[in-house]
């Protein structure tokens, strides 16, 4: 395919090379947007992977709580709503409504809003047992109050959370940035394999109408070279003739002057 056609007189771009401009637009706009695409979905992964890690981990410590100090509602609320992915990892808060728990259903109170510290009056309450228990107890290594005591256990709930939240992370931002990327990917792929097809139909129909083109100027060229041909052969035979008719008449002439 010529790179230039002229067309009256001025070189202009053939459809090829305009097919082939348009093509190489395509090409970087396809790649500009796969790049971008890929930094979304990275983003996007890693905002999926944060939420999710939170999630899993005031999740682990719910259970951690529930499963240590055999209690469901912790400072008046049920543990799934009191503690949340906001504030999970807020050693002081959970230990303070811990604590509290701890003194409203274990210990005495007197007149005065003053506790008998030391004086229990549930003991049927599996986190009395459990605080009490574990603070007389010779290797607890615990510190000498109950809210020590429960802090010590908070702290390492809260780190287990972590780490479960980490794991969490990792794995839901690996995941949900592959699924993007191959979504938004895909998406860029079909778009760009529809403006191609657009451009190759486009070529096609350019090629098409310069055929044409070419077909009826042919066409006209051909019927001027037959017409000129007649023309010719005409002319040519009616000069014969005229120069037969003249020798016709000059042997007349001449036989009759003889």
């Amino acid at each position: 395919m010529k790179c230039t056609q002229n067309l009256g007189g001025i070189v202009a771009p053939s459809s090829g090379v305009l097919g082939g401009i348009a093509e190489g637009a395509l090409i970087v706009w396809k790649d500009a947007e796969i790049v971008a695409a890929i930094a979304a979905a990275k983003e996007a992964g890693m905002a999926a992977g944060i939420k999710a890690g939170e999630a899993a981990g005031a999740t682990r410590l719910i259970e951690l709580i529930q499963s240590t100090f055999k209690i469901k509602n912790i400072a008046g609320e049920a543990l799934g709503s009191f503690i949340n992915p906001e504030n999970y990892t807020s050693v002081s808060i959970i230990t303070e409504a811990l604590s509290n728990d701890y003194l409203d259903i274990c210990i005495r109170s007197l007149p005065g809003s003053l506790r008998d510290v030391g004086v229990r009056y549930n003991s049927s309450s599996p986190i009395c047992t459990f605080v009490e228990v574990g603070m007389v107890a010779k290797n607890a290594g615990t510190g000498g109050s109950p809210k020590n005591f429960i802090e010590t256990y908070v702290q390492s709930f809260v780190s287990q959370a972590e780490t479960t939240a980490e794991m969490a992370v990792q794995k839901v931002t690996k995941d949900a940035t592959t699924t993007l990327t191959a979504q938004k990917t895909g998406a860029i792929n079909t778009i760009f394999m529809s403006k191609q097809t657009a451009i190759i139909a486009s070529v096609v129909a350019i090629l098409k109408k310069k055929n044409e083109e070419k077909t009826r100027i042919y066409k006209t060229i051909r019927r001027i070279d037959v017409m000129y041909l007649v023309f010719f052969d005409v002319g040519r035979i009616n000069t014969t003739n005229t120069m037969n008719s003249k020798n016709s008449q000059h042997i007349t002439k001449y036989n009759n002057y003889t």
